[in-house]
């Protein structure tokens, strides 16, 4: 099928500003941080900056109205694996086949597999015909928890179910069943240094019962709520489970109180708004300058994941509500 005009537009524009936005960093990279770091910290140093890129670059894109963003999305990454194959043709005429293949580092470029395949999802994943992220709305749920957050975030999706059938999805969704979650957690490792630990399949709420969040509240078909405390700049983090009724007095010294939801608000028989919000609350200042800083670094991994689980929960709940 032939894409829209406006498709293969707004396609062109999401590789050019990618792309360019690429080049400058490769330049950088090459001139500067290859002699001082090696090859493989230096690319692996410049992906967050290009996952960012190309969060914001999609977020523009997408704005504009024109296209359809999984459209969008598939143009854009034609583009840019054709600027690849144009370089790597290039390399091979100007430095042999041998060194084209043996430059790329196993390790980044297992990284650089990932973030093509985030470059291709990115206009879907931030499209706002599927996503709603809740500029001045807040759940009631956290407030005699985590009543005055640093940091809130709330992602907000439509679906058509009933709301019990949702939250029971969102429940037992396995979440590292989606390829482009395990591939955020397996970066952050990786940056980090922490180590790579073989999990169990298991439901959401299982998995995160598992580390160590501790419930807080919940009501059967309607929400949940989890938290925790923890030092989320360590490389291998541990969450520290906090009884609801001490929860909001809690104040070890250099800890983050994180407390999250998950929401089913019932607007039908059939129809259901799905949220999930997360606050976190350092215990000192000195936690808060080491958690602001993580957050800068990591938050649009987190949001990332936030979003793909919406989006998880929404195509089970339906598919599950049609074949009823």
């Amino acid at each position: 099928m032939r894409a829209r005009p406006g498709t293969l537009k707004a396609g062109a524009l999401y590789f050019a500003l990618v792309f360019s936005a690429g080049f400058v960093l490769g330049v950088i990279r090459t001139l500067w941080i290859v002699p001082l770091a090696g090859v493989r910290l230096a690319e692996l140093m410049e992906s967050p900056i290009m996952f960012a890129v190309t969060i914001l670059a999609a977020r523009r894109v997408v704005r504009r109205g024109t296209g359809n963003p999984i459209g969008v999305g598939l143009i854009g990454l034609a583009f840019l694996i054709a600027a690849e194959i144009a370089t790597a043709v290039g390399l091979w005429l100007l430095l042999g086949l041998r060194f084209s293949i043996k430059s790329r580092d196993p390790v980044s470029g297992t990284v650089y597999v990932f973030l093509l395949l985030a470059f291709a999802a990115m206009p879907r994943l931030v499209s706002r015909d599927r996503y709603e992220k809740a500029s001045t709305g807040e759940s009631a749920l956290l407030d005699s928890f985590i009543p005055h957050p640093d940091v809130r975030e709330r992602h907000e999706i439509i679906i058509n179910a009933p709301a019990p059938l949702v939250l029971e999805v969102a429940r037992n969704f396995d979440l590292q069943s989606i390829a482009l979650v395990r591939a955020i957690f397996w970066l952050r490792a990786k940056l980090l240094g922490a180590r790579i630990v073989r999990r169990r399949p298991q439901g959401f709420i299982a998995d995160m019962l598992a580390l160590g969040w501790q419930p807080l509240a919940e009501a059967s078909g309607s929400y949940f709520v989890a938290g925790a405390a923890c030092r989320p700049w360590d490389a291998d983090v541990k969450f520290s489970g906090i009884p609801p009724g001490e929860f909001a007095s809690f104040a070890e010294p250099d800890r983050v109180k994180i407390a999250w939801t998950l929401e089913a608000d019932a607007l039908g028989p059939a129809r259901t708004r799905f949220a999930t919000e997360t606050r976190a609350v350092a215990t000192d200042d000195s936690a808060r300058a080491k958690f602001h800083w993580y957050w800068r670094k990591f938050r649009i991994g987190i949001v990332v994941i936030r979003r793909l689980l919406l989006s998880a929960v929404r195509r089970e709940a339906q598919a599950r509500q049609i074949r009823k």
